[in-house]
């Protein structure tokens, strides 16, 4: 343990996987957004699609 790297790496590990258990995605963030509509444009191949709004 240093004094840039207060936690220790099990310490860590632990408070990431504490925080990924309790994560969740806000149902408001993956509604589609009003008066918007997903296109896709090609890339740099004509196999590759971005999608874009």
């Amino acid at each position: 343990m240093n004094a840039k790297d207060p936690l220790s790496h099990a310490a860590r590990d632990t408070r990431d996987t504490f925080l990924a258990a309790q994560a969740h995605v806000d149902s408001a963030a993956i509604a589609p957004l009003p008066n918007s509509r997903k296109v896709y444009i090609e890339g740099s191949r004509p196999d590759i699609r971005v999608p874009m709004r």
